[in-house]
């Protein structure tokens, strides 16, 4: 059964990001072009030192969202990042922007010598920030599904996902509710992404895990009023365990959210972190920014990450009588030695019936695939077996993301010679 609605509203924008052919021409590695094929060179007047996509990528982009029938809301005022020549996609608010972070997100992985070889620039695609009633579901897939078709974009390390979520108005979140959504998600991305994937490392597998151990000790921090009152709100007497309570206190404690932000976001250099967060400001409002690195063009998953972030929020905004109790129910289940279903987790976050429905669906395609049988037991991972990557062989293979979804090589995106 649902739950009675939540107070207050949160909005969110999602933001994609992914590499995509720098020139106008595609080249295989099994086309002879390829070897004498030029780097774009932008105009020097742009003042940009940033790997550029060719105009006709954007051309190209802009294409692909003219023949999709997006709903057409009021547009954003906001700006994510530098926008390029102020290109819009048209029927919609979706904005295109440039987005060196895709490359330098993504260094010293298979993906990014594929980068270097293929000439690929980064690119963010940016909604609009939606409502959880109003947003429509049947565009983000609609999105998702015009990238993998044709920007032959696929399930892969080099796709990420940001939600950027605040609350409705002007005054975007208060500093309690967004420690309380520190708090919260703490929790939670230990129970979504607690199992660590073959070869990622023995932790956690994502930024908050893997960058606990560079946090300070709360001893380090003096305590505060709304130290105070935080620290109220977790529940020591449920058998939590040292390193989840240390970590809660530094979250209560430390003296700015920029700090909290810094001390959260860990090093640049973790390959292997799945999931970070970052406090920052969306539209001139205070925001929480989460980001999943990887395997998320599906669009069932992108759909359910953007509920669960904003429902993370939502109750974050909740008096704190009724943060505990939730705070309480969901560390119980994590700390006892029982299953804790997946479903009853995005239960107790408040998501209706219709995402458990749609979560349920996912979970058991997930079970059944090749990922699941090697242990990685999140329903947000990625669960397409990628290629092996033998761009040294002398015998050419074509990696499942650079692959048309039947699988055929696409060897030129505009039809250039």
């Amino acid at each position: 059964m649902d739950r009675s609605p939540l107070p207050r509203l949160t909005e969110a924008t999602l933001e994609f990001q992914f590499l995509v052919p720098q020139g106008d021409v595609d080249y295989h590695p099994t086309d002879k072009r390829w070897f004498a094929h030029t780097p774009y060179q932008p105009p020097l007047s742009q003042g940009n030192t940033h790997i550029e996509p060719h105009p006709a990528v954007f051309s190209h982009l802009k294409t692909i969202f003219n023949a999709i029938p997006l709903k057409l809301k009021t547009p954003s005022t906001h700006h994510c990042e530098t926008r390029l020549w102020g290109l819009d996609i048209p029927t919609s608010t979706w904005s295109v922007t440039l987005c060196p972070s895709a490359h330098s997100e993504h260094a010293g992985k298979p993906s990014q010598v594929l980068a270097e070889r293929y000439n690929l620039a980064g690119i963010q695609l940016s909604s609009q920030p939606y409502t959880a009633s109003d947003l429509d579901y049947q565009d983000v897939e609609k999105v998702c599904v015009a990238l993998r078709r044709e920007m032959r974009l696929q399930i892969s390390e080099t796709c990420s996902l940001r939600v950027h979520v605040s609350a409705v108005g002007k005054e975007g979140l208060d500093e309690m509710a967004v420690r309380k959504g520190v708090m919260l998600l703490w929790v939670v991305e230990r129970l979504l992404f607690g199992v660590c994937a073959p070869g990622r490392g023995e932790k956690g597998g994502c930024g908050m895990v893997t960058g606990a151990s560079r946090l300070r000790t709360a001893g380090e921090f003096p305590q505060t009023a709304i130290s105070e009152r935080l620290e109220g709100l977790v529940p020591v007497d449920v058998g939590l365990d040292e390193e989840t309570l240390r970590v809660l206190q530094v979250i209560c404690r430390a003296e700015l959210l920029s700090e909290l932000d810094t001390l959260l976001r860990g090093s640049d250099s973790d390959e292997f972190k799945r999931l970070s967060i970052e406090i920052c400001p969306l539209g001139g409002k205070e925001g929480i920014r989460f980001h999943l690195h990887e395997g998320t063009l599906d669009p069932a998953m992108a759909k359910l990450w953007a509920r669960v972030c904003m429902a993370v929020v939502q109750n974050a905004m909740m008096d704190d009588d009724k943060f505990r109790e939730l705070f309480r129910r969901i560390i119980q289940h994590k700390s006892a030695d029982v299953a804790y279903d997946w479903a009853e987790l995005l239960i107790d976050l408040g998501l209706p019936t219709s995402d458990i429905d749609a979560f349920r669906k996912k979970h058991m395609v997930l079970q059944r695939s090749t990922r699941a049988s090697e242990g990685a037991s999140s329903p947000f991972l990625p669960t397409v077996k990628e290629d092996k990557l033998r761009i040294a062989s002398a015998e050419p293979v074509t990696p499942g993301w650079l692959l048309w979804a039947d699988g055929i090589p696409w060897t030129s995106m505009f039809g250039s010679e």
